[in-house]
């Protein structure tokens, strides 16, 4: 019974049976696969007319020796029934017939016949061995200089009463461009897609000029003036979590992300101005009182890279990316910041390495 059940399996084709024929390929191209299914890879592409020596079959799929005579280990491959044909008992006793009476007319005139080079499976290109293998990269680090392009000028103005009069006070805020630094760590969760956790670190220049009226102490109507100017650092620090979608051609790529950004800003602002004067009155002198100050909010960050791959670990990267967020420096003071927008537009290059 155990007999009839398991010659019922082979017949039916349910598990792997050893055999020994051979095949030609009868497609242009056919795909030579890891193993007897469309979900495994392809390892390699063999032309139409090349002959192939099966040693088993597991379904519709031949499991073929892609080896050449004497490499050890032997290199497997299995390679769909509808791609190829048996090469007819018939045809291979032709062969052998033809070779033995070729010999049999030489033998009284022995000549020296060149064997043919056995034919070697068609060999997968570089480009395409590099696209295979970069497909079933898991995880990769990407770091990026870039160059910032957003500037902002802003402005704040109040009155106070000193000597019984109305003084003016306003304050210029001019933010400089900057530079950052930005890496990210992402890993394949479904095909091309991927999640991204990154930081972005940069620092600007934000100058606060400031001027006063102040009135005379002893003679109504008359403002005395100054002005002075304050420069400081804006530091920008994100974290920031991307869904990325990466597509390939070739060596060339290009990958798309965006996600939320938690962005923490510090910056020294001017929470307030203070005067002195002395006799005869006839001017003043202003100073600032400068205080930290610091804010952590909710943004967005996006980009795109386009990726030019010189091996199947490493990438040169060219990308554009945008950060937003908005910051309200509260000084705790009759002094009050304009908000102050963060991040912005850059462009920049550097590298991904994957593995």
């Amino acid at each position: 019974m155990a007999f009839f059940l398991t010659g019922l399996l082979f017949a039916l084709g349910e598990i792997p049976h050893p055999i020994n024929m051979k095949l030609r390929v009868t497609t242009s191209v056919a795909n030579v696969r890891s193993g007897p299914s469309l979900s495994h890879r392809i390892i390699m592409q063999v032309k139409a007319g090349t002959e192939l020596s099966a040693i088993g079959k597991e379904g519709k799929w031949y499991e073929v020796n892609l080896s050449q005579k004497g490499i050890e280990p032997a290199l497997i491959g299995y390679i769909h029934q509808s791609t190829v044909e048996v090469v007819s008992e018939q045809e291979l006793v032709s062969k052998v017939i033809d070779v033995e009476s070729q010999e049999q007319s030489n033998k009284e005139k022995p000549v020296f016949v060149a064997q043919p080079e056995p034919k070697k499976p068609a060999r997968v290109t570089s480009l395409q061995q590099h696209k295979q293998s970069y497909s079933e990269k898991k995880m990769y680090i990407w770091i990026s200089y870039n160059l910032g392009f957003l500037e902002q000028a802003s402005s704040f103005s109040w009155q106070e009463t000193i000597y019984h009069e109305a003084s003016n006070a306003s304050i210029q805020y001019s933010i400089k461009k900057g530079n950052f630094f930005s890496a990210a760590f992402g890993y394949r969760v479904y095909g091309p897609v991927s999640l991204e956790l990154g930081v972005d670190i940069t620092s600007r220049n934000m100058e606060e000029a400031y001027s006063a009226s102040i009135p005379h102490p002893l003679l109504f109507g008359v403002l005395r003036d100054d002005e002075g100017i304050e420069t400081c650092k804006l530091s920008e620090s994100s974290v920031f979590l991307n869904i990325a979608y990466s597509m390939r051609s070739g060596r060339l790529g290009l990958d798309v992300s965006a996600g939320p950004a938690y962005i923490q800003s510090k910056s020294k602002t001017i929470a307030g101005i203070n005067y002195t004067d002395s006799y005869p009155y006839d001017s003043v002198t202003l100073s600032s009182e400068v205080i930290d100050v610091s804010k952590n909010v909710f943004g967005f960050n996006g980009g795109a890279h386009v990726l030019f791959h010189f091996t199947e670990n490493l990438a040169i990267d060219l990308n554009a990316r945008y950060v937003y967020g908005k910051a309200d420096f509260d000084t705790g003071t009759s002094v009050v910041v304009p908000p102050i927008t963060l991040g912005g537009l850059r462009l920049g290059g550097g590298l991904k390495i994957l593995f």
